[in-house]
């Protein structure tokens, strides 16, 4: 959740100067003035004004006509959705690096749709969200005004039971769980954390990731934009899917990057005869010494992009990576796809210091390498060098 250290920099990303990096708190208590006086929460929050927005969801807990709930669902989705438990609320805070907040959002339900189990095979995610929708202003619940958007759970992934998996027509018995960009639809194969935050995000305007041949969708298992080809791992209290954490494209995509921790190198680096070489930390470690993102300009006669630069280790909602990795992507626009992120390769970082590891990027054959900046890992050194 929100930490001091979070609001300093989003302060000084709006030109807030500091006269000391070791600003006490009953300074900046007096040079903010939080609704409750001598509260650092209240101090973090006052400071995080303008950034931090409320994207509450209105989460529909639908039961089909005539059918019953089912208590471990319920169970689980009300718990996603309650702050403090280290579920959706939590991990939406951190993956955006405390620009969503979806705290407020509501859980309702059980629900009666209109239409029964039958009837809801292969009438898609559109019409299931709508049905729920439907079914909540009938039964007087207002699950649009204050909301930033709708998720519907269903109980279901089939119309009907003992589904021939083989049989070409089967998806006309289908509960479709997806998004359409606007709203969410969850049956039960879509009642994890790692699945839900995924459609979350396609609300949020972001698309599938790529892989490294710029035409494989789902491609980077680094990034929750390739759910459910991802590295995850089970929520020691939910007992469900999460992770992993939003990659750094992205978060630039969205505007929700650390803009001061960013080094940006406009094509300077292509000219040296040694490249270049940064420290570089994870996205979210504002007190580390280094940049927590790196963006190379790229030009030649195999095209123009940014080369952005990511070093992960195996922490938090990244915690089921097998080991620390420089993460190497671009962006792109693919063919009847929006502007997205493209993984081209990865690096694990050696496990001792003044050993180094490489690959080379063959679109632009650029080498790039990876070494131990301090013996914890916590910061590396890379350098990148057009061959």
């Amino acid at each position: 959740m929100p930490t001091l250290l979070q609001a300093i920099e989003r302060q000084r990303e709006r030109g807030t100067s500091f006269s000391k990096p070791d600003i006490s708190l009953r300074e900046l208590q007096n040079r903010f003035h939080p609704e409750i006086a001598g509260s650092t929460r209240s101090l973090i929050k006052k400071m995080l004004e303008g950034f931090t927005g409320q994207f509450s969801w209105a989460v529909i807990l639908c039961r089909f006509k005539g059918g019953q709930g089912d208590a471990s669902v319920e169970k689980f989705i009300r718990q996603a959705f309650t702050p403090g438990l280290g579920g959706l609320v939590e991990y939406w805070y951190d993956l955006s690096l405390g620009a969503v907040d979806i705290s407020n959002s509501k859980v309702f339900g059980w629900i009666e749709l209109g239409i029964t189990r039958e009837e809801a095979g292969g009438i898609g995610r559109i019409a299931l969200v709508n049905e729920a929708k439907k079914a909540a202003k009938n039964a007087g619940i207002d699950v649009e005004t204050g909301f930033f958007s709708q998720i519907g759970i269903f109980t279901h992934d089939w119309s009907r039971d003992n589904i021939d998996r083989n049989d070409p027509n089967k998806y006309k018995y289908w509960i479709d769980g997806s998004s359409d960009g606007r709203t969410v639809s969850a049956p039960p194969h879509g009642h994890s954390g790692t699945f839900l935050a995924h459609e979350m995000a396609h609300v949020h305007g972001l698309s599938h990731d790529y892989g490294a041949d710029l035409k494989t969708a789902y491609g980077d298992p680094f990034c929750i934009m390739s759910a459910m080809d991802v590295k995850h791992f089970n929520h020691p209290f939910l007992n469900k899917e999460f992770g992993p954490a939003l990659c750094f494209p992205h978060l630039i995509q969205k505007g929700w990057m650390y803009k001061s921790r960013i080094y940006h190198d406009g094509g300077n680096w292509l000219t040296q005869p040694n490249g270049i070489t940064l420290p570089l930390a994870e996205v979210n470690d504002l007190s580390a010494r280094a940049n927590l993102g790196i963006k190379l300009a790229y030009k030649s006669s195999q095209g123009i992009w940014d080369y952005y630069l990511e070093f992960a280790r195996p922490l938090n909602w990244n915690q089921a990576f097998d080991d620390s990795y420089l993460l190497i992507r671009r962006i792109l626009t693919p063919s009847g796809d929006r502007e997205t992120a493209a993984i081209l390769g990865n690096i694990r970082l050696p496990s001792v210091m003044q050993v180094s590891a490489e690959f080379i990027e063959p679109w632009g054959n650029v080498r790039f390498q990876v070494e131990r900046f301090d013996k914890d890992g916590r910061i590396v050194k890379v350098t990148a060098k057009k061959l």
